[in-house]
């Protein structure tokens, strides 16, 4: 069984500091970029660099995930259950 992190910022593109371009976001608690304390920059090959909440970062910390897209859009990361017990 996994537990699923739901993208609430997919709709959203955050303009870098400084540079002409925007980047897409995610974070599980955020209903806005504004609410996001701290942006942690993760490449990810299949689509560039996204912009992720640092508190979502540190849920996904040390688990197996799974990153669900839709048409190119980080839409939820699963967090996979990998324990040997049942």
């Amino acid at each position: 069984m996994s537990h699923r992190l739901e993208n609430k910022l997919y709709k959203w593109l955050l303009p870098l500091q400084d540079l002409d371009f925007q980047v897409k976001c995610f974070s599980h608690v955020a209903n806005h970029p504004k609410e996001v304390t701290e942006w942690v920059p993760v490449t990810l090959e299949k689509l560039d660099t996204i912009m992720f909440d640092k508190k979502s970062c540190e849920v996904m910390s040390g688990n197996d995930i799974q990153f669900i897209l839709i048409k190119k859009k980080l839409m939820a990361v699963d967090l996979l259950d990998t324990s040997t017990d049942k």
